[in-house]
């Protein structure tokens, strides 16, 4: 499992913008994980961020 951390200014945890997550998509990444939260660990898919994909 690849994963990944999107850090914003300020170090807040963020989401890949649309273009990056279409980049991803393109390139096989659907089941990338991306941390959402830290305490708790959270996690989610490249997939399930984007479920109306053409791609699929």
């Amino acid at each position: 499992m690849t994963r990944l951390v999107v850090v914003m200014p300020g170090g807040a945890l963020g989401l890949p913008c649309g273009a990056c997550r279409e980049l991803m998509m393109q390139l096989g990444a659907d089941a990338l994980e991306i941390l959402t939260g830290r305490e708790p660990v959270q996690t989610v898919t490249l997939s399930a961020l984007m479920p109306q994909w053409w791609g699929h």
